[in-house]
């Protein structure tokens, strides 16, 4: 499970994330758990944490079709369902705890 915080200034965060609605078209199909207790390297799973201190990474939200992503998700409504649709710079990477 990676946690994330999410900020609204795009120079505050690790990663410009693309949100789109079509699983097929995202590198990564992410399912959105906040209560999920479980530590792991399972990128695929993203709680959202309230501060920095918790958070293995921050990103920015940005709606589709604006240029400057570093990757590309999509939420989806079962667990089963995520995971890398291909291959991607990012992968094994966002679960990495900050130094």
């Amino acid at each position: 499970m990676a946690r994330v915080l999410e900020v609204v200034d795009r120079h505050y965060a690790d990663l410009t994330v693309e949100v789109l609605s079509n699983p097929a078209l995202a590198d990564l199909a992410v399912f959105r758990d906040d209560a999920a207790q479980a530590q792991g390297w399972s990128e695929q799973v993203w709680a959202f944490v309230p501060d920095r201190h918790n958070a293995h990474l921050s990103v920015y939200l940005k709606q589709p079709d604006r240029m400057g992503a570093d990757l590309r998700i999509a939420f989806v409504a079962r667990r089963a369902l995520a995971g890398w649709s291909r291959p991607h710079r990012l992968c094994g990477r966002l679960c990495r705890v900050r130094n």
